[in-house]
C-alpha cells in the first residue's frame, strides 16, 4: 500500500488527467518522480496518460508511430531519466481495469475519469482540496518540430523495411 502522500499525489493527477488538463498532469506526474531529460510537458503528460487515463488509444498514440512505437517515440523526443517504481502497481491496476472493461466492449474506457469523484472525495477526507484545473488546458510545449523528425524516422523505418522484404536473403530479388 502506498504511504498517504503518494496516494494524496495520485489522486491530484487523477483529477488533473479526468479534467485534461495536460500542463497540470505534466507538472504532478514530474512531482511525484517521473523525470525525463527536460522535463518536456508533451512528454511527461502523454506518459501519465498512456499510464493512468486511458481513453481513446488512437488519440493518445497515433501522432507517435502507434501502439507499437509510441514509447519508443516518446523516448526519442525526450528519454526517461527516473520512473518513480512506488506507482507501478497503482499503473498495472489501472491497465487491468482498462482491460476488463474493454474485454466488455468499451474500447474507450478512461481510468482516469472513472475515479475522478473517488480521487476528490479521497482528497477532502484528507483536508485536501481538489487540484486547481483547467479543463482542456495544453502544455506550453509544441511539438511540431519535433514530431516532424519522428514521423521521418518512422517513414525511414517503414521504407527500409519495405526494401527489406521481396529481395532474397542476399537481396537478389
Amino acid at each position: 500500500q502506498l504511504p498517504l502522500q503518494q496516494r494524496l499525489q495520485l489522486a491530484r493527477l487523477l483529477v488533473a488527467l479526468a479534467d485534461g488538463d495536460k500542463q497540470l498532469t505534466a507538472q504532478l506526474w514530474n512531482e511525484m518522480g517521473f523525470v525525463t531529460k527536460s522535463n518536456n510537458p508533451y512528454v511527461l503528460n502523454k506518459w501519465a496518460e498512456f499510464r493512468f487515463k486511458g481513453g481513446d488509444p488512437h488519440a493518445l498514440m497515433d501522432e507517435l508511430g502507434g501502439a507499437g512505437l509510441f514509447q519508443e517515440n516518446l523516448n526519442r523526443l525526450d528519454p526517461v531519466v527516473s520512473d518513480p517504481s512506488e506507482f507501478v502497481m497503482a499503473f498495472r491496476m489501472m491497465a487491468l481495469i482498462r482491460g476488463s472493461a474493454i474485454g466488455l466492449g468499451d474500447l474507450h474506457a478512461d481510468s482516469s475519469k472513472n475515479w475522478r469523484e473517488r480521487a476528490i472525495g479521497f482528497l477532502a477526507k484528507h483536508g485536501e482540496p481538489p487540484p486547481q484545473t483547467v479543463s482542456g488546458r495544453r502544455t506550453d510545449y509544441t511539438i511540431t518540430k519535433d514530431l516532424k523528425l519522428v514521423r521521418r524516422s518512422l517513414l525511414r523505418r517503414a521504407t527500409s523495411r519495405n526494401n527489406n522484404f521481396g529481395g532474397g536473403a542476399a537481396g537478389t530479388g
